[in-house]
């Protein structure tokens, strides 16, 4: 991942593989889930471990899956990052503050009353859910 491609600050000075197993391990990031709130979490664990210097191998061997599943995650990562993905910004939020990293580009305040009159489908209330339990609003 070359400088530009980093979407986040990290203002730790140490290696955060230590943090990263533990997470993966708290929240049962290895388990077989499709459901976008745990792709979103591994992606970002897999950015963090590939900044520190691991093999698409060894990071695949964490979170197991194989080295072409790491190199997707790594390409969505870096979209969702750039283009500030409301979801994935709400899923990673946590870890952002554990790793000590900061958000360049601001994300504008959100209204939980316009959200909830804008809602069309279950899936928006399913955001607006995760929203209230990562505290956004």
């Amino acid at each position: 991942m070359s400088q530009n491609d980093d979407c986040y600050i990290n203002n730790s000075k140490y290696s955060n593989v230590d943090k990263v197993i533990e997470l993966i391990d708290r929240d049962n990031l290895t388990k077989k889930d499709r459901r976008r709130v745990f792709i979103h979490r591994r992606a970002f664990m897999c950015a963090v471990l590939r900044k520190e210097g691991l093999s698409l191998k060894n990071i695949a061997d964490l979170i197991d899956r194989n080295h072409a599943t790491v190199i997707n995650a790594l390409k969505n990562y870096r979209h969702w990052a750039r283009h500030n993905d409301d979801m994935f910004h709400d899923d990673v939020s946590e870890y952002l503050d554990i790793f000590g990293y900061k958000k360049i580009e601001t994300v504008r305040h959100r209204s939980i009353l316009e959200d909830i009159e804008n809602c069309r489908n279950m899936q928006e209330l399913t955001m607006i859910k995760r929203r209230i339990l990562n505290g956004v609003y």
